[in-house]
């Protein structure tokens, strides 16, 4: 299907599918799968927010050649109602991925590349960051739905959501486990984090029966070793397929409202609620190794501690001034 934006530039550099496939391999291929995934997630938002439908329109084969600095500059406008100025820049970073290579793939003008490049960001952050610390009626109530099934799926689901909790691993981290990664009585996990880097995730003891119960399940049919989530087809029946990060976000959607959330509990959640845990038994220090922050000030982003508790340590707090009150 040919494509053709409704204010492209006149002198449009002619591109066929096939094209574009190539331009698409190029700048995706160089990416680890859990990157690939979201910069493709992002693009599809680019394509839904020009007014197409991002279902029917193939991701390769989109005419991103013709993309101005007013398309760009539009999507920004588009996306700052309802997205953080973080998402947006990952937005804006995936399709000037994209338009980089139909550059450097001779499918687009040197001036029309440098006005996209030319596009003013988003500025601001969120201070308080991704998440929320999930209480623990909410826990109790997602890990007692997936048991209460008494399924396959349902003990995956519980291994899910309890490693989340127990570990504070990010969604990529736990999408790419693999048997031998996992030590059970240590209760320790290898995880491939950012860059590529592998690095030690200790696990609360509390979770570890959920992740042997999943085990166990595995391995009576016939999967001792390979990716330890896996999807699970009709009937019940295990496969070898690892599930992708997304395919977690939509078992964890799945799962909240059937426990009756008022909230979907979503991935980063899970690190939110260790992170809020581990400053509020440990202190920074911990938390920040815990987490695997390079720097202090992002583990602090991590406090989800109310005010109403800050507020009755200090109601609480005795001091010089109360003693001499007494005197």
């Amino acid at each position: 299907m040919d494509i053709q934006l409704y204010n492209a530039p006149r002198e449009t550099v002619v591109a066929d599918a096939d094209h574009m496939r190539r331009v698409v391999s190029l700048y995706l291929n160089g990416m680890a799968p859990s990157s690939a995934e979201t910069i493709r997630y992002a693009l599809r938002q680019a394509i839904e927010g020009l007014g197409m439908n991002a279902i029917d329109v193939e991701l390769e084969t989109f005419p991103w050649n013709q993309l101005t600095a007013t398309h760009l500059s539009q999507l920004i406008a588009l996306w700052r109602k309802d997205r953080e100025p973080a998402t947006i820049r990952l937005y804006v970073y995936a399709v000037r991925g994209v338009i980089r290579q139909c550059f450097i793939s001779q499918l687009m003008p040197a001036d029309q590349y440098q006005l996209v490049k030319e596009v003013k960001l988003p500025r601001g952050a969120n201070k308080r960051g991704r998440g929320r610390s999930v209480e623990d009626e909410e826990q109790d109530a997602i890990l007692r739905n997936c048991l209460d099934e008494d399924s396959t799926a349902g003990i995956r689901d519980a291994a899910i959501f309890a490693l989340f909790f127990a570990s504070g691993m990010r969604r990529a981290e736990l999408a790419g486990l693999d048997d031998g990664d996992i030590d059970y009585a240590r209760a320790e996990a290898r995880v491939r984090a950012k860059g590529n880097n592998v690095l030690v995730k200790h696990i609360q003891a509390w979770a570890i029966p959920y992740l042997q119960d999943w085990r166990a399940v595995r391995k009576d049919s016939g999967f001792t070793s390979g990716p330890v989530f896996t999807r699970i087809v009709k009937g019940g029946r295990l496969t070898g397929n690892r599930l992708t990060g997304r395919g977690i976000l939509g078992i964890m959607e799945v799962r909240c409202n059937k426990a009756g959330l008022d909230q979907v509990v979503r991935p980063h959640d899970g690190r939110r609620t260790m992170g809020t845990a581990m400053l509020k038994e440990h202190g920074e220090l911990v938390a920040q190794k815990v987490l695997g922050h390079a720097q202090l000030d992002t583990t602090r982003i991590y406090d989800m501690r109310s005010d109403d508790e800050i507020k009755q340590h200090f109601s609480k707090a005795a001091g010089p001034r109360s003693k001499r009150s007494d005197s």
